[in-house]
């Protein structure tokens, strides 16, 4: 079976719905809570430590190109080490997609529906997941082209119309604590934004048609989507305040309640969600087909399709009970995740570059 290649563009655009990805709606909240009114400095600071974990990533790719994640760390670490790390690695991004299907139905049935159960829902969005991994990358990709190019555009002018809300004072006096709650704030954007982009290694670079140009690609895309996650931060705390910003748990979609131009424009949040949620079913979607793709690797299976149907009957029964609460979930994702996402974004990658070069070296001698 031949492999899938898609286009730089779309792999361009992917990375910057990715890189959003979860984000949106809360990323806001978790950074002003720690940086307070320096939360728009943070974001930008996250942006430029997060291109190291980009170029390592890149270079982790140069080493293999033609190989995925998985291939790569049991060519680097070793059949046995490389097994074991392999499926812990798998065991985390299934439990990731757990997670945000999680977080779907508790924003719609907190905003929208109280009165429903998230159970439907989680079904429901599940159930898209599994149609898309059974129509295939390519597909998908080809959907971010279309969702970006349309849903993209009516973000930032949303965001443009809270212009008249705007209150300069809200980000003044600058680094009124100083430079460490800046830097402590850049934590929950490199935990949910950027470390993770290591599972989109699943398909960098051995998907990607034209490897000439899939560096500048992934660069792109990146500072796209950090771009956007620094514009949703910022207006959060001009229109709103650094406290109300981190009293909410959604304060994107408060945000966005505040447009009124003339009366007649108004309502606005709506774009904030479809945002939202195309942003998360594509971050769900490539933690799934990661998770798909790298046991069916591991298990030497022929086409990873064959899994995606039992997968997701796991997937639809696991996010009930993948948190008690929503603040056992607050907690994890503050304690528990940036580590996690640190050791297998970051420390994992450094290990395998270290790995393989320490092996060809070898090889020369």
């Amino acid at each position: 079976m031949s492999k899938i290649k898609i286009s730089n563009l779309q792999f361009a655009l992917t990375i910057s719905a990715y890189t959003f990805g979860v984000a949106p709606l809360f990323i806001s909240s978790s950074i002003a809570s720690i940086s307070g009114r320096d939360a728009w400095i943070s974001a930008i600071l996250a942006a430029v430590l997060g291109l190291s974990t980009v170029y390592i990533n890149m270079y982790l790719g140069k080493l293999y190109p033609d190989k995925t994640l998985i291939e790569t760390i049991c060519l680097s670490l070793g059949k046995w080490l490389g097994n074991i790390v392999s499926i812990l690695f798998i065991f985390i991004i299934f439990e990731t997609t757990a997670q945000i299907i999680w977080y779907v139905g508790d924003f719609l049935t907190t905003t929208y529906m109280p009165e429903v159960s998230a159970y439907p829902i989680d079904i429901l969005f599940t159930a898209a997941l599994i149609i898309a991994m059974l129509y295939g990358l390519e597909a998908m990709c080809r959907a971010v082209t279309i969702f970006f190019s349309i849903l993209f555009p009516f973000y930032f002018i949303t965001l443009i119309m809270l212009f008249p809300n705007i209150n300069i004072t809200n980000v003044l006096p600058v680094l009124e604590y100083g430079i460490t709650p800046v830097i402590k704030g850049t934590v929950p954007l490199l935990s949910l934004c950027v470390w993770p982009l290591i599972v989109l290694n699943m398909i960098y670079p051995s998907n990607i048609k034209d490897l000439s140009k899939a560096k500048p690609s992934m660069l792109y895309g990146y500072l796209l989507g950090m771009f956007v996650a620094f514009s949703g931060v910022l207006m959060c705390i001009l229109v709103l305040g650094d406290t109300f910003t981190a009293a909410s748990r959604f304060p994107l979609f408060i945000l966005t309640q505040e447009v009124n131009v003339g009366t007649i424009l108004t309502r606005f949040e709506a774009v904030s969600v479809a945002v939202w949620l195309n942003n998360i079913f594509i971050s769900a979607f490539f933690f799934f087909y990661a998770a798909a793709k790298g046991l069916s690797q591991i298990f030497k299976l022929s086409d990873h399709k064959k899994i995606v149907l039992p997968l997701g009957l796991i997937l639809a029964a696991y996010s009930q009970s993948i948190y008690k609460n929503v603040p056992f979930q607050i907690e994890w994702d503050t304690y528990v995740w940036p580590p996690v996402a640190f050791t297998f974004g970051v420390v994992l990658p450094v290990v395998m570059i270290i790995a393989s070069i320490c092996k060809k070296a070898a090889g020369k001698i």
